[in-house]
């Protein structure tokens, strides 16, 4: 659970000004980061290099659920369990 606490603050913090323009202040675990607006695929792609680099972690997006890994909490489990 403090892995999750740990990279769940980097990302809500690497998304802070996102989240503050799209006027969410708590995001839902099922947040859908690219419907909301909150990112693109490109931004999906720097925020999962980002998080892959400030915890030594490779994602293969071969192996995940795209549907699942674009929302919020999944991408935070799947850095988190990577």
């Amino acid at each position: 659970m403090e892995r999750y606490n740990e990279v769940e603050a980097f990302i809500r913090s690497y998304l802070a000004p996102r989240f503050a323009r799209g006027g969410i202040s708590d995001p839902a675990d099922d947040l859908s980061l690219i419907d909301s607006g909150v990112i693109d695929s490109f931004g999906l792609l720097e925020l999962l290099s980002a998080a892959e680099a400030k915890f030594s972690v490779k994602v293969d997006l071969e192996e995940v659920d795209m549907d699942v890994v674009t929302t919020y909490g999944g991408f935070i489990r799947a850095i988190a369990g990577a």
